[in-house]
């Protein structure tokens, strides 16, 4: 709503509307997605499709970076054509692959074996660490340089997650080009950093000017050209795109969007945590954890794209509304199988059944596995399955009759009705 009445109020219209159809294909986007992708299979389906395209640029990137010889260029590396043509908006993208993908990997330690959790590390964010570093983007470097600091704010194991960033980041450091390292020394002195601070400091002279609906969506080349600078540039920083042109109704609208999008995977994490039925079926508890960390890199892929964004305009790129799109399905699909335990479900009464009949007769001689555990003796979890078995037969068998019950009350014999002849 903002969007479009800055459009009535905009320097230029024509622009708007110009420029329209890009803002309408994010709102499709999240309407498509949060409509289709509402089961865990689609959603993980949908996830691992998301980490091939993404896969297939930042081996583009390592392969560049090496045939190079790991050496700096001034042009980085683009991923292709379109909203990844320029090395920041390509180091944007592999740096929220990084955040998205770690602490997926990080929760499927104790569910996967180590070779398989370290080869899917240096594939996916081992080769997108990469090409950040061959992008020579200083803005997606600190970005990804966020991310894992907020991993390492959100993890309970945090003197490992020190000790692991104490190893990983001397390594990164190592791979920099050292004419890298010598743009971080020289950050906000040089011309680059200088022509930015210009475009922020105008951009807030035209937020005052403009305070409520801006300059108009999408209008910050015409207007800038026209009365500041004919040789301008874009301005260089999200909030400062957000303010300039959708004044501060449109930046209030932008940081609502942000911190509703952390408050939504809050609400999914605390969704999958707190279940009455937890540990009932152990596909459930995998699913769980799968999705809770998604959870937790969205919200890490949201934080490196924000820091990288302070010196790139990507506000109406695919980064921002792909993320807010992927945590509101993400939260659909937790709200629709692990909201209520008071709401019956097929595979649940199933389980019940199964564990008040007890184990099936084995066939043939049993394995060592089972010899092993019927040493053992009864888990813990067998012990409660244990207990709660009588109650589970008992409400099936109730469950049972009533069906049974209510399918012949509804069954009626008829006879069947004579032809009639034809005369």
């Amino acid at each position: 709503a903002v969007l479009l009445a800055s459009i009535a109020t905009a320097y230029s219209a024509g622009v708007s509307l110009d420029a329209l159809p890009r803002y309408v294909n994010w709102l499709l986007l999240y309407y498509l997605l949060t409509n289709t992708v509402r089961t865990e299979r689609r959603y993980f389906i949908f996830f691992l499709l998301f980490l091939l395209w993404s896969l297939k640029m930042s081996q583009f990137g390592v392969r560049t970076f090496a045939t190079r010889g790991f050496a700096f260029a001034d042009w980085g590396i683009t991923g292709g054509v379109g909203y990844f043509s320029n090395s920041g908006e390509f180091a944007i993208q592999m740096c929220m692959v990084v955040g998205l993908t770690t602490p997926w990997i990080l929760a499927m330690r104790s569910r996967w074996r180590r070779w398989k959790l370290w080869a899917l590390a240096l594939v996916i964010p081992g080769s997108a660490a990469l090409s950040v570093i061959a992008s020579s983007s200083r803005g997606g470097q600190l970005g990804m340089a966020a991310a894992l600091l907020w991993l390492l704010g959100q993890t309970r194991h945090r003197v490992r997650g020190l000790l692991a960033l104490a190893l990983l980041l001397p390594l990164l450091w190592l791979v920099i080009p050292d004419e890298q390292k010598a743009r971080f020394g020289t950050m906000g002195e040089d011309q680059t950093s200088q022509l930015r601070m210009r475009y922020w400091t105008d951009g807030i002279e035209i937020t005052k000017s403009h305070p409520i609906l801006g300059i108009g969506y999408a209008n910050w080349m015409p207007y800038y050209t026209t009365f500041y600078n004919p040789e301008g540039e874009v301005s260089h920083n999200i909030f400062i795109e957000a303010s300039s042109e959708l004044g501060l109704l449109g930046l209030l609208a932008f940081i609502g969007l942000i911190f509703g999008t952390f408050w939504t995977n809050r609400r999914t994490r605390a969704l999958l945590t707190n279940r009455p039925e937890r540990n009932v079926l152990s596909a459930e508890d995998d699913w769980a954890t799968t999705l809770r960390a998604l959870a937790h890199g969205l919200d890490t892929a949201l934080v490196a794209y924000l820091v990288s964004g302070f010196f790139v305009t990507v506000l109406y790129y695919p980064f921002f509304w792909m993320n807010l799109a992927m945590s509101g399905s993400l939260h659909l699909v937790a709200r629709g199988r692990f909201r209520s335990s008071a709401t019956p479900r097929p595979d649940l009464h199933r389980a019940l059944v199964a564990r008040a009949r007890g184990p099936a007769p084995a066939r043939g001689s049993p394995s060592r596995r089972q010899r092993r555990h019927s040493a053992q003796g009864p888990t813990v979890d067998q012990r409660a399955w244990a207990e709660i078995a009588p109650v589970g037969h008992t409400m099936a068998v109730i469950s049972s009759r009533f069906r049974t019950r209510s399918n012949a009350s509804r069954v009626r014999v008829r006879a069947p009705l004579p032809r009639r002849s034809r005369s």
